[in-house]
């Protein structure tokens, strides 16, 4: 096959799609249909989150008998932000009746705090059950073929391998937030390194503040995403420093006593003008970190407020997914599926 093939955008997104696509169809013949891309779960005799949601999951919907995915809980989250449904942990359900207006999840300091995924897809749910179950791995397989797209275009070998690695695939297959978080951090990172204009000027207000909020959904929608976070942060704030010492020096140089200038002080006031024309774009590197920084604060205080810290649950207890679960199981008060 001749290399043009694999320079071709067109292919490149056609073959993603394919793949991913092809992934799902395997799993829904298999599993018992699209819904099964959710992983709803139900562990007969014990705890059974498909029987105590029963009512905002899809009629016939896929439940496995082995408790289900992850994905099951981005899904109750965004059914509960936007089906007016309290979120409640699995030993509410001790003393909270199942039903409508209620919806259980096994820790809440471990699924509330990444509510970006459910944030951005919930809405589907005002159109039923069938729609949210559809659409959210729909969402995730759109956001990775649009950061593909964006990658793309920056560098093609780049593209190809992220567009076919395992960890987007696997946990598109299983309704997990790990390609809409990626997705975002990578447009964040494209749109804040691709070169433009100076940071902060009108002609680029649009793009750096919606990079600023992509990179703001990606840590709320995964927390290992404050690892690319982190990175930019220090690029810029590293490309600030070098810059500011070089404008710094210059300022010095024009700011140093000048040599004989006209009676009218024409020379001084160029000077100062340059001066403080330097003073303002110093200003203007260090923008971009600041807001980086508060973007990342902003993400740790929504952490903190969701209870990711709190020392409860599966947050506080070495972030093992469904201690919650095995705690009530050990209880010997167990709910019948």
């Amino acid at each position: 096959m001749n290399r043009w093939v694999f320079r071709n955008r067109t292919f490149f997104l056609v073959s993603v799609a394919i793949f991913f696509s092809s992934y799902a169809l395997i799993r829904a013949e298999r599993f018992g249909g699209f819904s099964s891309l959710i992983g709803f779960g139900c562990l007969q005799d014990s705890v059974c989150f498909a029987r105590l949601n029963s009512h905002v999951i899809p009629e016939h919907a896929a439940v496995f008998p082995t408790g289900g995915y992850d994905g099951q809980f981005y899904y109750y989250v965004a059914a509960g932000l936007y089906g007016n449904q309290d979120i409640l942990d699995l030993s509410s359900a001790l003393k909270d009746s199942p039903g409508s207006g209620r919806i259980f999840v096994d820790s809440l300091g471990f699924r509330i705090p990444r509510i970006g995924f459910p944030l951005l897809s919930g809405w589907l749910f005002l159109f039923g059950a069938s729609a949210l179950s559809f659409g959210m791995p729909v969402l995730l397989l759109l956001s990775h073929l649009l950061s593909c797209w964006f990658l793309f275009r920056m560098r093609p070998s780049a593209a190809w391998l992220y567009g076919f690695n395992p960890v987007s695939l696997l946990s598109f297959g299983l309704n997990l937030a790990e390609p809409l978080a990626m997705s975002l951090a990578i447009f964040a990172s494209i749109a804040m390194i691709r070169p433009g204009g100076m940071t902060g000027s009108a002609g680029n207000a649009f793009r750096w503040w919606s990079a600023l909020l992509a990179l703001f959904l990606a840590l709320i929608s995964k927390e290992t995403m404050f690892v690319p976070g982190v990175a930019l942060g220090w690029l810029f704030l590293l490309s600030a420093w070098n810059r500011s010492a070089a404008m710094g020096t210059g300022i010095k140089q024009l700011m140093s006593p000048p040599g004989p200038v006209d009676p009218a002080g024409v020379g001084r006031q160029k000077d100062r003008s340059g001066a403080v024309a330097g003073l303002y774009a110093i200003a203007s590197y260090w923008s971009l970190p600041f807001w980086i920084f508060l973007a990342g604060l902003a993400a740790l205080i929504w952490y903190y407020i969701a209870g990711f810290f709190s020392g409860e649950s599966a947050a506080g207890k070495l972030q093992i997914p469904f201690l919650g679960l095995m705690d009530f199981l050990r209880s010997g008060q167990g709910l019948s599926g």
